[in-house]
């Protein structure tokens, strides 16, 4: 894995506020602006009013793919072991009495709320843990890839597509 570039740099500063959430905010609302303007002139859609900001949103986006989704991976592959269940905070602690045997009504009471459950002896006590949310970490790098696909395709149909418009008035074949 590669470093990303030192902070006190240029390209360290660059990139850090390449990968800044205020750079972010900022072009959203210059685009906002420009938009608001473009409801009114068509014609600033074709400016670099709006290109500039729209490119540096797409670069903002890439940045931000490239600075998290390695992590978000790695995150997302790590299953959940007995070991890192005692790490996390307690959800609920059973008191009982030691002539009862609680382990049958807590594994069924767990298996009826939250389904399936695992168990594992650690430290000589029984963990029982439960894992949700594994992938949550890659949604906002699923939108941040649907949106950079989207711009990326408006910005080629832009520059790379074919345009044209052709006036017909009533009655006329062309």
């Amino acid at each position: 894995m590669t470093q990303a570039p030192s902070s006190t740099s240029l390209p360290g500063r660059l990139w850090r506020t390449l990968t800044s959430l205020r750079l972010t905010l900022v072009l959203l609302i210059i685009l906002a602006l420009v938009s608001l303007v473009g409801t009114v002139r068509v014609q600033v859609f074709d400016t670099a009013w709006f290109l500039v900001p729209l490119g540096l949103f797409v670069l903002n986006l890439t940045a931000c793919l490239i600075r998290g989704l390695p992590r978000a991976v790695r995150r997302s592959r790590q299953r959940l072991t007995p070991a890192a269940a005692l790490e996390l905070p307690e959800r609920a602690r059973f008191s009982w009495p030691e002539s009862l045997n609680p382990h049958p009504g807590v594994e069924k009471a767990l298996h009826r709320e939250l389904g399936p459950v695992q168990k594992s002896n650690e430290d000589d006590r029984l963990v029982y843990f439960w894992e949700r949310g594994r992938f949550r970490p890659l949604g906002p790098y699923v939108v941040h890839l649907s949106l950079l696909v989207i711009l990326t395709g408006a910005l080629l149909g832009k520059f790379l597509g074919v345009q044209g418009s052709l006036s017909l008035n009533e009655g006329e074949v062309s």
